[in-house]
């Protein structure tokens, strides 16, 4: 894993740990939902992440760099 990859971890994290913060404490529906959002987009990024470091493809590039 290069550099780049792990500030993107740790990006993606903080943003679902705050949208799930958000979530919790929202009052009103509005900034529920935005924070489930939130949320649901550093699941979708971890899921793209990971797809995208094990394609085979992409491997190989990689390995031949």
């Amino acid at each position: 894993m290069n550099p780049s990859t792990i500030f993107t971890i740790a990006g993606m994290t903080s943003i679902g740990v705050l949208g799930l913060f958000l979530a919790s404490r929202a009052e009103d529906p509005g900034i529920q939902i935005f924070g489930l959002l939130l949320a649901g987009l550093a699941a979708f990024l971890a899921f793209w992440l990971v797809n995208r470091l094990f394609e085979p493809e992409v491997v190989a590039a990689e390995e031949s760099d």
